[in-house]
């Protein structure tokens, strides 16, 4: 198992939360699922952006906001 910033997860790959830095400034996304031990897929990137399919919602994300979020990968999350 790896462990990542979510900004670099890439697109068709899953992984789990297992930490977010400075959990107040996201605590809207926490409404989304966001939060420690949710499976996360990254759907897309463009340009600073990514979309993260969780919990049947895409939502989009800036990079400076994803790579404040660590992700554990190489197990099957799907």
């Amino acid at each position: 198992m790896k462990k990542i910033s979510m900004n670099n997860l890439p697109e068709g790959t899953s992984g789990k939360i297992v930490e977010i830095y400075n959990q107040k400034e996201f605590t809207r996304l926490a409404d989304f699922g966001v939060i420690s031990g949710s499976v996360i897929k990254c759907v897309k990137r463009n340009k600073g952006i990514g979309a993260y399919l969780i919990k049947g919602c895409v939502i989009a994300l800036r990079n400076e906001d994803s790579e404040k979020i660590t992700v554990e990968t190489g197990v099957n999350y799907e």
